[in-house]
């Protein structure tokens, strides 16, 4: 939901820039300032959200009732889920963003940073105790280290899943959708 809704809003904020655009088709220069405007001024492009879910076994030894001097396995199933959305950083690199118009050729050449996770929601793990013994209880600080470990793992998971090859793709695709109608093709 949250990918759509910025995709239209990139999207309003390119269309009214292309409204203004060809309503002034005879002022070249001025066309060409206000569609790199219109993208400098979206400070976080986020192209594509993912959703990551899995599993993962724990198991950790520590002494019985945490001083005495006999070992217990502590084994829990950790379940979690996260959102990932990826895409571009401008506000941060402004000066890594380039937009050239070749106005004889009708080409936009639009130049962004490397895409980047911009953001990862990670809601408490679920978890899933083996049994109910005295090794297996949870301490707050084992409980704040399994979400985080979530965390690691939802970043990592859709990282290997291919989220910032998508967000490239994406931004790809909707830089050409809003430069389509003005006549001019994105390189």
């Amino acid at each position: 939901m949250k990918k759509r809704a910025a995709i239209v809003a990139v999207i309003a904020v390119a269309a009214v820039g292309a409204i203004a655009l060809w309503q002034n088709k005879r002022d070249v220069e001025r066309q060409s300032h206000a569609l790199a405007e219109s993208v400098r001024r979206v400070t976080k492009l986020s192209t594509v959200e993912m959703n990551v879910s899995n599993w993962q076994l724990r198991r950790d030894s520590k002494q019985l009732l945490g001083f005495l001097p006999f070992d217990c396995e502590k084994t829990v199933a950790v379940f979690y889920r996260g959102k990932v959305a990826a895409g571009f950083d401008i506000s941060a690199t402004a000066t890594s963003v380039s937009i050239a118009f070749d106005h004889s050729r009708k080409q936009v050449s639009v130049q962004l940073p490397a895409p980047t996770i911009l953001y990862i929601d990670v809601p408490a793990p679920e978890l899933l105790i083996a049994d109910g013994s005295l090794c297996n209880s949870l301490s707050p600080e084992d409980y704040t280290r399994l979400h985080a470990d979530a965390r690691s793992a939802v970043e990592t998971e859709a990282i290997s899943a291919g989220v910032l090859t998508r967000a490239q793709e994406h931004a790809k695709e909707l830089l050409t959708e809003v430069a389509r109608p003005l006549g001019y093709v994105v390189q």
